[in-house]
């Protein structure tokens, strides 16, 4: 399982936000993604009040899948969609292993 190159956070008001953007990631090219926005959304499930725990468990999935959020601000017609990638941390530690 692999990720899209970003990292979550619940905010004060229990809302899941973007804590952080991996440099050359899937989350970075998009650039319809910055720290502190929120997410409404992971694949049509809300993930409001949800543990930021589990809601980082919903950003991961086979590599090349195709992940969708709903994010503010909202536009229902317009998710930001991304692809599941290693990121570049992962290559290199697979290299390593060889």
């Amino acid at each position: 399982m692999v990720g899209v190159g970003l990292t979550v956070t619940q905010n004060d008001d229990r809302k899941v936000v973007v804590l952080s953007i991996l440099p050359r990631s899937k989350a970075n090219w998009a650039q319809r993604l910055a720290p502190g926005q929120q997410i409404h959304s992971i694949n049509g499930w809300p993930v409001n009040d949800m543990n930021p725990d589990k809601a980082f468990g919903m950003l991961l999935g086979p590599e090349g899948t195709q992940l969708f959020l709903h994010v503010e601000p909202l536009r229902e017609d317009h998710p930001v969609r991304l692809a599941h990638a290693e990121t570049l941390r992962q290559q290199n530690e697979k290299l390593e292993r060889l």
